[in-house]
């Protein structure tokens, strides 16, 4: 585990009544999730504010998101969370003893379709339904768990009274969905009166207009107090990068300026990049391929692959990917020849080769995995702030998120849209939890032009799509 900073606890009153001196936040995205927490009262600021770092995959490499998956036993019942749980279901399915198990992974179009009610269910990877409510307060129920035995545990003057939570949602979550999400919250041992909510943009725009800028890694001469900037979120995650459009008004609270959309380019599409290559290399789709491989490494492929994607810099020459032996092999053994001299006769002859299992691929090739999902959200930015009512006003671009965090794709981004100002805080990924935290020491009063229904209906519009490029056609055919 990560070493947590050990704090001195204290309280503070207002009047004659003790108050909640922690603030904690849950970020429940559409695809990864995580918790952050701060001080309330006189340590209540911008620089004391606190993720948890450690979460383990299954081959003891840590993540600063857990993805969003859970699984429960043929009775209902709660079994494991995150990647435990990819790695408990892959066991079930090796052994075909998963038919009566619960998983659900990712949970972009849940809602999609559905009259939303108190007992809506949802439905798992294999088709099979349960409550919405007991899922997500499962999801909840570990966050709020895991928060107290990672944080807290050299403590014994916590108790849950001494918290007060905030919720962090995706901007498209459809209105009647919040309040299932706070049902579930309720159901898993958070008071009413404890709680309250907000969505990834406006989390991100409080970090970032809060933040001192040794928290921001860069601003390129934005002013985040300029009333006359507009602010485009872009909240680029893995699988779908979310955008809101917002100015500062005179109270310092937000006002939309349109409708909040999004789109299928995230992360996964640099995967899918890479798999178009070895698909191309190899003379058949390599989704297939990886059907047929062991599940526990295709789930250590994938995990690979975020990581590199994620953490190369512009220092390396060549960017190395592991690919498990066993994929290797299956590569082989489906060509009938070698891959390394299958790719010397290929098209990226002069740009890729092999060493045993290990792919190389040259840093100014591997920039060319980022550029199409890249330019896809640079164009619609680009034809966002064409509106009247935007083009006149400066525009200040705010990148979180887990596709920010690669230095490639900030290059990119940045020359794609030479006339915007940016806004890139130190690890993107974590500032839509941290800015959840600030959100709830001072929450950002936020008006819209846009009527609730005008907003679901924008958000319908791109279901589809995102259904179909979902976690590039792996994952739901992995799990299954």
């Amino acid at each position: 585990m990560t070493a947590w900073i050990v704090f001195n606890i204290y309280r503070y009153t207002v009047g004659d009544k003790y108050k909640y001196f922690i603030m904690a936040a849950i970020e429940i995205g559409n695809s990864r999730c995580c918790y952050s927490f701060g001080f309330c009262g006189l340590r209540r600021g911008p620089n004391n504010v606190y993720t948890n770092n450690g979460w383990r995959e299954s081959d003891k490499r840590h993540s600063g998101k857990i993805r969003l998956a859970v699984l429960f036993d043929e009775k209902k019942v709660f079994h494991s969370f995150g990647f435990h749980a990819e790695d408990k279901y892959a066991e079930l399915s090796v052994n075909n003893e998963h038919s009566n198990w619960h998983f659900f992974r990712e949970f972009k179009t849940v809602w999609h379709g559905k009259r939303i009610h108190s007992d809506i269910e949802i439905n798992d990877t294999r088709g099979k339904a349960m409550k919405a409510v007991d899922v997500f307060g499962a999801i909840i129920g570990y966050l709020k768990k895991d928060l107290f035995r990672h944080v807290f545990y050299s403590s014994s003057q916590i108790t849950e009274e001494d918290l007060t939570w905030i919720l962090s949602v995706p901007d498209s979550l459809p209105f009647d969905a919040h309040l299932i999400i706070k049902e579930a919250a309720y159901k898993a041992g958070i008071y009413e009166d404890q709680l309250s909510e907000t969505t990834e943009s406006v989390a991100a725009l409080s970090f970032c207009l809060r933040m001192p800028k040794s928290e921001m890694l860069e601003t390129c001469g934005a002013e985040t107090n300029n009333q006359e900037s507009t602010f485009v979120a872009i909240n680029a995650g893995h699988d779908h990068t979310h955008i809101s459009v917002y100015k500062q008004n005179q109270d310092n609270g937000l006002m939309e300026l349109h409708n909040s959309s999004e789109g299928p380019w995230g992360g996964a599409c640099v995967e899918e990049e890479l798999y178009l290559m070895l698909t191309t290399i190899i003379g058949s789709s390599i989704h297939q391929i990886l059907l047929d491989c062991d599940k526990f490494d295709v789930l250590d492929f994938q995990r690979t692959l975020t990581k590199n994607w994620m953490g190369t810099t512009f220092n390396e020459e060549n960017v190395t990917i592991e690919v498990p032996v066993s994929i290797f092999k299956k590569c082989n053994d489906f060509m009938k020849q070698n891959i390394q001299e299958a790719t010397k006769c290929s098209p990226y002859s002069k740009k890729v080769y092999w060493i045993h299992n290990r792919l190389r691929i040259h840093r100014g090739f591997f920039k060319n995995f980022f550029t199409p999902c890249t330019y896809k959200i640079a164009a619609h930015v680009q034809k966002i702030i064409s509106n009247p009512g935007i083009v006149e006003r400066s525009t200040v671009i705010l990148l979180v998120g887990e596709l920010p965090e690669s230095p490639i794709f900030q290059d990119i981004i940045k020359k794609a849209l030479p006339n915007a100002k940016f806004l890139i805080p130190l690890g993107p990924s974590k500032a839509v939890c941290r800015g959840a935290v600030l959100f709830g020491y001072k929450p950002i009063p936020v008006a819209s032009y846009f009527s609730k229904n005008a907003r679901a209906t924008a958000d319908e519009s791109i279901t589809e799509a995102l259904a179909n490029t979902f976690h590039c056609g792996i994952s739901p055919l992995l799990f299954h």
